[in-house]
């Protein structure tokens, strides 16, 4: 008859420790291969190891974004980091909402707004630029520390796309700024956040005049349209 015992050690026979019940236990974070998402900040190129010490900022404060809170749900359980794959799309993900049907009575050449559409001039939201339904994102990588203030705004898209012939963008110091349609035409414009959430929301752009601009009260996509009429004479 084989020997049975709780403890073998040398001995040949069977080791039988009795029945342990973990039905109510949830145990520690499965080891997980990467989460992608949109996220404030990072590369989009390669994959990026975060931990607790450095998610805030590699990523940028996102508490809202449910990729950012799984992320922050996997290290407190125990994970020491996480695979991180950032993808470009807007805040929430999804796919944008139709443009606005919008009268082009409420279009100008120009809008003017307060507030920063970039990272580094006092605010953290990077965004996408949408004209005529395409969408141009920043193809320059984005460093952080960031060292560029034009690195997320609307006026960097427009360099990185060889589109400054078609628009003036210009920002100063005190949070001002505006955009200008140089060519005879009409464009619809969109600004999309890539972020709902912001450290700085003083610091979040307004229009002050120009052309009419929709906010969906979801998205926070800016919708508007440049129109520049032939000079008369």
């Amino acid at each position: 008859m084989p020997n049975i015992t709780e403890i073998l050690a040398n001995e040949s026979g069977l080791q039988y420790s009795g029945v342990e019940d973990a039905s109510s236990k949830t145990g520690s974070y499965p080891n997980i291969g990467a989460i992608t998402g949109v996220f404030k900040r990072g590369c989009y190129n390669k994959p990026m190891t975060i931990t607790k010490a450095n998610q805030r900022a590699m990523l940028g404060y996102d508490p809202e974004n449910p990729a950012y809170a799984a992320i922050a749900d996997a290290l407190d359980a125990g994970l020491p980091s996480v695979q991180v794959l950032r993808i470009k799309g807007q805040a929430g993900g999804g796919a944008l909402p139709p443009f606005p049907d919008m009268s082009e009575d409420g279009a100008a050449d120009f809008i003017q707004y307060r507030g920063w559409f970039g990272l580094s001039w006092m605010s953290d939201i990077q965004w996408n630029l949408e004209i005529d339904g395409v969408i141009y994102t920043q193809t320059k990588p984005i460093p952080y520390p960031f060292k560029d203030t034009l690195d997320g705004s609307i006026h960097q898209i427009l360099i990185d796309h060889g589109l400054e012939e078609m628009f003036t963008v210009t920002e100063d110091s005190s949070g001002g700024g505006y955009m200008y349609l140089n060519e005879i035409g009409v464009k619809r414009i969109r600004f999309i956040p890539l972020s709902l959430t912001t450290e700085y929301p003083d610091k979040y752009p307004y229009r002050v005049e120009g052309a009419e601009v929709i906010e969906d009260h979801v998205t926070k996509v800016w919708s508007f349209i440049l129109k520049k009429l032939p000079e008369e004479g």
